[in-house]
């Protein structure tokens, strides 16, 4: 029995409160190991709309990425398998907190690798998540979608997952995972070339190698 129970004198309430954070924290720990086994990172970008002959930005692309030195040029090898599946499961634990106001859809690139000068054109399996409105697919990007999008962020850091290149060493934290403050930009600020400091833009360095085809600039 630990501290906190025997101070509470095992009421259920506090033991079922411990037994989820022990929980959390071991699932955390299990993922953590993920990300340091395939040298997860992730990158996000601005989800545009044509509206009236016009481009608007209705929501975020965030796109994780895994990779193993085992990789050779086939997207459908075991390998591949494998990082797309801990890359889902990175994904499941930290959209768990689902909002009702939004639409979080996934798209599983199975046919290709891409590869990224910013990661050294290591061979890439990758996982897109698109946060977008539930209702009025057509508005501009709005607080809610920003405020999704921070909290998505601080749990990728809590698992040490790093932005846009791996680090060595990268740590994580093993409580369980938190919620982030709320942004304070507004969404009339976000534009293609301002959306934190131009981080979301593609770069254009991105290639993508498609099975049974030449690779070919994004």
């Amino acid at each position: 029995m630990s501290r906190l129970t025997a101070q509470a004198g095992g009421d259920p309430t506090v033991r079922e409160m411990e037994n989820e954070m022990l929980t959390s924290a071991a699932a955390n720990n299990s993922l953590a190991k993920l990300v340091q086994r395939y040298q997860v990172c992730w990158e996000v970008w601005p989800e545009y709309l044509a509206v009236d002959n016009k481009m608007r930005q209705v929501g975020f692309e965030l796109e994780l990425s895994g990779s193993d030195k085992c990789i050779q040029f086939n997207p459908t090898c075991s390998e591949c398998l494998q990082i797309r599946l801990a890359l889902e499961a990175i994904a499941n634990r930290i959209l768990e907190d689902r909002d009702e106001n939004l639409t979080i859809e996934f798209s599983h690139h199975e046919q290709s690798i891409s590869y990224s000068a910013a990661r050294g054109n290591r061979p890439d399996v990758t996982l897109t998540i698109r946060i977008l409105h539930r209702t009025g697919f057509t508005d501009p990007v709005d607080r809610c979608e920003i405020s999704y999008l921070e909290r998505v962020k601080t749990r990728l850091r809590q698992l040490g997952v790093c932005e846009r290149q791996w680090t060595r060493g990268s740590c994580h934290q093993s409580e369980p995972l938190a919620a982030a403050q709320p942004s304070t930009t507004t969404p009339s600020s976000l534009t293609k070339d301002s959306v934190d400091g131009g981080q979301y833009q593609r770069p254009k360095d991105l290639i993508d190698l498609r099975w049974g085809q030449s690779a070919s600039p994004v």
